[in-house]
């Protein structure tokens, strides 16, 4: 029998050490004086942390995380009036799991009249990962909402480890949408699954009014509209571009700053569906089970 299976060895390990991340940020923008947006909050708490640049919010790694039975809660309120962007400066490697495994907590306050363009890089999960990861949407009367998430199923000849994701979106306090993608269900891989995909990805738009195509499936992708004010597209692809593009087709994006070196990104994924750094400034730590040590981590 394993020692290690009930996990007790590990949370026995994380009261001694507090080797596990248990972590909030939260962000609010809000209108000041002169019209320029105002940052408050808890900025950054390792292994999160965030820079507002003026017009986009940059969400940035400083630590290989998560990991083992890391729990992080990601909250961003957008103020009446504000416009803004949020970004990533790479994709977010979800490591091996111990105990209860990893979790990701994502809450999104829009106000009325405000707007928010959410579109960090992917998600990769790595094989001895299990994830899970939730998105709650708020949005206020005539504001605009558009939003990302783009899941990497395995590294290159690796399969992926479990996800359970979950994605609930509230406009004026009415419920418009609740979806997920849960890799523990049998048959989730299968023709009425991801059909075999290794990428799979969703844009979201919430608006009284937001941009539409003449197109509901392209290319292994298909728009979906749960409410009058929402449309979802959804697509299983075989590499991160192609998941992009089909998404982009069926639902354009806003016309605001596009993610850090687009480009660049693109072709890396394209290479090996594995990027070349992730959120660890210090680079990849080995995906193993061995204790981990995030001495010399964060960005001094």
């Amino acid at each position: 029998m394993d020692p290690l299976a009930d996990g007790a060895l590990d949370r026995r390990r994380h009261e001694l050490s507090g080797s596990w991340t248990d972590t909030e940020v939260s962000v609010r923008l809000s209108r000041g004086a002169g019209g320029a947006t105002r940052v408050e909050g808890v900025l950054c708490s390792a292994p999160v942390w965030t820079r507002w640049d003026g017009d986009t919010l940059w969400l940035i790694g400083s630590g290989a995380s998560p990991v083992g039975e890391d729990h992080i809660r990601v909250r961003v309120d957008v103020g009446p009036g504000v416009a803004a962007s949020v970004r990533s400066v790479a994709a977010t490697m979800v490591y091996a799991a111990r105990g209860v495994g990893t979790r990701w907590d994502t809450e999104i306050h829009v106000a009325d009249d405000a707007h928010l363009d959410w579109r960090p890089e992917p998600v990769i999960l790595t094989g001895r990962s299990r994830h899970r990861a939730t998105t709650r949407i708020h949005a206020g009367t005539g504001s605009t909402v558009t939003l990302d998430e783009v899941v990497v199923l395995g590294r290159v000849d690796e399969p992926t480890g479990a996800l359970c994701s979950t994605l609930d979106v509230r406009v004026a306090d009415t419920p418009v949408l609740l979806t997920s993608l849960d890799t523990t269900l049998p048959g989730w891989s299968g023709p009425a699954g991801t059909a075999g995909a290794s990428v799979v990805a969703n844009r979201l738009h919430s608006s009284p009014d937001g941009p539409r195509t003449g197109q509901v499936e392209v290319g292994g992708a298909t728009l979906l509209e749960p409410a009058p004010t929402c449309r979802v597209a959804v697509a299983a692809a075989h590499d991160v571009p192609a998941a992009r593009h089909a998404v982009e087709t069926l639902l354009p994006s806003p016309g605001t700053r596009p993610a850090v070196h687009e480009e660049e990104t693109n072709e890396q994924f394209d290479r090996n569906r594995t990027p070349l750094a992730s959120c660890t400034p210090g680079g990849l730590p080995p995906d193993s089970d061995d204790h981990v040590d995030r001495r010399g981590e964060e960005v001094h």
